[in-house]
């Protein structure tokens, strides 16, 4: 099973097929399988300071994107060229093995 989030609504689904629209808006949704998580503070320079941690190991993030709010924090979901030395640093885990509020979905065909 395949965890995705919609890059539109935000929505995070679980599916056994490769590509998946979701049940909310309809868009494509994106693949979260292979990507990291990590709550960081929700004011300025929240993110920078993540970035600041990642920057310091030679570690790139290849996509990022906010896709919820939680009180004073907020909830990013990224990829990186270099997984296994990013879950090292203090905050990050794997974005599929993360307990996000999931629509598990019947395996039906994609149209």
């Amino acid at each position: 099973m395949k965890k995705f989030i919609c890059p539109l609504c935000s929505e995070v689904a679980i599916s056994g097929y490769d590509s998946l629209k979701c049940p909310v808006c309809g868009t494509e949704m994106t693949s979260i399988t292979g990507s990291l998580l990590a709550r960081i503070p929700d004011r300025p320079g929240g993110l920078a300071a993540l970035s600041q941690k990642l920057a310091e190991k030679g570690i790139n993030i290849t996509s990022l994107r906010i896709i919820a709010k939680q009180g004073d924090e907020a909830i990013a979901i990224f990829t990186v060229d270099r997984l296994e030395e990013a879950l090292k640093i203090e905050g990050v885990q794997r974005a599929d093995e993360h307990n996000l509020p999931l629509q598990h979905l019947p395996s039906l065909p994609q149209e």
